[in-house]
């Protein structure tokens, strides 16, 4: 089974101008994002952490790199460069927050959780490679 990579997921931004809906769909306990019903790369497995957010912040660092989020709370006072794993939702929510980004969580289910992530303010800094 093929997955989505980074260059796909940037051309579903570029057409939804900068937003993207996904999922994250649990597998014994461990998530993976689902795009469009199609699945991609980031996986969280193990146990003993914040699983959801860990693969959000992947796909999210995936994206945007390094960046200074304006000291978030993340457990850092300086603030992080790249969003950490396992910090929880509503870390990664406030995080972006402080960039002008958005993710909003949809649905919480048993099986899968359906978030919208509105990355539009930084479009052109992902187009251009970061």
């Amino acid at each position: 089974m093929s997955y989505l990579n980074r260059e796909d997921i940037i051309g579903i931004l570029n057409l939804k101008k900068g937003k993207l809906k996904f999922h994250t769909k649990f597998r014994n306990g461990n998530p993976r994002i689902y795009i469009n019903s199609m699945k991609t790369k980031y996986y969280a497995g193990g146990s003993g952490y914040e699983k959801s957010s860990s693969v959000i912040a992947m796909l999210i660092n995936d994206l945007l790199g390094s960046i200074d989020y304006k000291n978030a709370y993340t457990g850092s006072r300086s603030g992080i460069r790249m969003l950490n794993s396992g910090i929880g939702i509503d870390t990664v929510i406030n995080a972006l927050d402080t960039i002008g980004a958005k993710l909003v969580i949809v649905y919480c289910g048993d099986d899968f959780d359906v978030y919208e992530l509105d990355l539009s303010n930084q479009l052109e800094r992902i187009n251009n490679g970061i």
